[in-house]
């Protein structure tokens, strides 16, 4: 799934603008099930300031980086309490 992300989200990918609604779902999905952040997602994180940057997806793209940030806040809860 993380290559097809990446492929969907490069904004040189010509099907990019075609599979980038599609794309932001599935990342979100994959985000929403993950008890921590993965090193595959890390590694898209600068994607969402290419989009926030185009202006056009800016809604999905801020749901994505509140998505992170909870992700990381739980981390650091969990890793303060052991």
């Amino acid at each position: 799934m993380y290559p097809l992300l990446r492929y969907a989200t490069d904004p040189s990918s010509p099907e990019s603008e075609v599979l980038l609604e599609e794309a932001l779902r599935c990342w979100g999905v994959a985000l929403a099930v993950a008890p921590a952040v993965p090193q595959p997602l890390l590694e898209l994180l600068p994607r969402l300031g290419e989009l926030l940057a185009r202006g056009r997806d800016a809604g999905p793209a801020f749901q994505l980086v509140e998505a992170y940030l909870l992700l990381q806040v739980c981390v650091i809860m969990v890793s303060q309490m052991c």
